[in-house]
């Protein structure tokens, strides 16, 4: 990852964790309802930024992320430690099956809640992303599974 942005996401929290992306470029902030750092510091470089991260961050939690990140497979695979899950690391077939499955009906069971009238627009669009979300996870667990089947 190279250049992260995340401009006008309404975030008003950016987790320390992100001064261990020491690779990252660029990273675009702006338009969004920071409080816990000074604007000053997002107006400057991005190493600056990442370096203010990184000291906000203890040096036993750093070195624990350092630590993941140097464990993590190189371009493509790469996988932020915080998103990880449990059920990501599924090795057997039969394991991805039943997450396929999940996954499956967590799709279906939104797409029937959007069939609702009385959704909101805010609540509609919010549960569209999390369709999205969940089709994307579909398919990246059915090639995965491809990958270890050999199909």
């Amino acid at each position: 990852l190279r250049t992260l942005s995340l401009s006008n996401n309404e975030l008003s929290f950016l987790p320390p964790a992100l001064g261990v992306l020491e690779n990252l470029t660029n990273i675009d902030l702006r338009g969004n309802p920071q409080r816990g750092i000074r604007p000053g510091i997002l107006d400057r470089s991005t190493s600056d930024v990442l370096s203010y991260l990184r000291g906000r961050m203890e040096g036993k939690e750093l070195q624990l992320l350092r630590g993941k990140r140097a464990t993590l497979p190189a371009a493509g695979g790469t996988k932020d430690s915080s998103s990880e899950k449990d059920d990501d690391n599924a090795t057997t077939p039969a394991d991805g099956n039943a997450k396929l499955e999940e996954l499956k009906q967590s799709i279906e069971d939104t797409s029937m809640q959007l069939n609702n009238v009385h959704l909101t627009e805010a609540k509609k669009y919010a549960m569209k992303k999390t369709l999205k979300m969940h089709k994307a996870a579909l398919i990246k667990e059915e090639r995965r599974l491809r990958m270890i089947t050999g199909k």
